[in-house]
């Protein structure tokens, strides 16, 4: 794979032969960066010219209309970090993901735990590495680095060589603590699945996450003891923005081997909705004056309010201010103000109660 030596950017690849040859076409003039990768992770990856790290690669010069040659290498096969996961007891943990990292604290490999708590990260190119463990989604552990840490900035560096196995690089996952809740939508009441809900810890960048579900429901397990930030977020499979505003909830308070509960949200949806009915004051006699009250609405700000009077349902020629002056056509009919609220995401209209205006007195 070849990369933009300024801006690490990759911008050609190709495949070796069975001969072993290779060839990165459409290259535009400039200087680049060569990786050889082994996909199936047997033999340790390397830049160009025999360097394990990126920012030690030496650039290879591209010039309009040549051919840069010989920008060979000789893979080796690679080192392995091998070990065990259980939980305090002893317990072997299944399907917990092993992330390994390099000096330059780049991804390096990856591994799961099988049934019995083993695991092997291969194709490792010589060097020092930090492991990291982390349980999946659900599983009630609080993930770590080795050896017992609990952030990759304190994990301990493990030597590796190649075609050599580093052992014993084991980890005991600790229970973790829990927080539970539920998320409805707050003009409707009824529960909203597909919300992404993360709890993070300022400053130490821990975090967990959980999606609810059909009853909008969620539990975010494998936390470890201290005060999370909860945030509320409409999750969206397509690019189209989230119909709600994002909440957030701080200091929630967790404690490993317990459930912080009822830690809900009611999502405001960023379109107006209405919460509670317009209200048509005064004395509905010709002559005098009603009022028009916006009622009560939710929505993303700005909401702006027009108005509409309506004579027994029906809209009334010019009648668009908080106010109306009752005319003589109104008398044995029926007067209400209907409320439009908008914003920049849409629209939505309510209307209020009735007032009924006298019949004309017979002559």
């Amino acid at each position: 794979e070849v990369f933009n030596a300024a801006t690490h950017e990759a911008v050609g690849f190709a495949s070796t032969s069975f001969t072993g040859e290779y060839t990165v076409e459409n290259l535009a003039p400039g200087s680049y960066i060569v990786e050889f990768i082994d996909f199936s992770r047997k033999y340790a990856p390397r830049f160009f010219e025999e360097t394990f790290s990126f920012s030690k690669a030496k650039p290879v010069l591209v010039e309009e209309g040549l051919t840069k040659l010989n920008i060979n290498a000789e893979l080796h096969e690679g080192g392995m970090i091998s070990g065990k996961v259980t939980d305090t007891g002893g317990h072997p943990l299944t399907n917990v993901s092993i992330s390994v990292t390099n000096e330059e604290g780049e991804f390096a490999g990856s591994s799961s735990t099988d049934a019995l708590g083993g695991y092997t990260v291969i194709g490792l190119a010589k060097g020092s590495y930090k492991v990291g463990f982390f349980p999946e989604e659900g599983l009630n552990f609080v993930p770590q680095y080795f050896e017992e840490k609990s952030f990759l900035s304190e994990a301990k560096a493990i030597p590796v060589v190649e075609e050599a196995t580093s052992l014993g690089i084991n980890a005991k996952l600790a229970e973790g603590g829990k927080i539970t809740g539920s998320v409805t939508d707050a003009a409707t009441h009824k529960p909203l699945s597909h919300v992404f809900v993360t709890a993070f810890e300022p400053g130490t960048g821990t975090f967990g996450f959980a999606a609810t579900n059909g009853s909008g429901e969620y539990t975010i397990a494998g936390l470890r003891s201290g005060s999370y930030t909860v945030e509320f977020e409409q999750f969206t499979e397509t690019e189209a923005p989230s119909e709600y505003i994002t909440q957030t909830d701080k200091g929630v308070g967790v404690t490993q081997g317990s459930t912080t509960s009822g830690i809900n949200a009611a999502l405001i949806p960023k379109k107006p909705n209405n919460t509670g009915a317009p209200v048509a004051s005064g004395t509905p006699s010709v002559g005098q004056t009603l009022s028009c009250a916006n009622g009560s609405w939710i929505g993303m700000p700005t909401i702006n309010y027009a108005y509409k009077w309506l004579r027994d349902g029906s809209a009334i020629a010019g009648a668009s201010g908080g106010t109306y002056v009752v005319q003589a056509a109104d008398q044995g009919h029926s007067l209400a103000c209907e409320v439009t609220a908008s914003n920049s995401v849409g629209h939505a209209s309510a209307t209020s109660n009735t007032l009924k205006v006298t019949a004309a007195a017979p002559p």
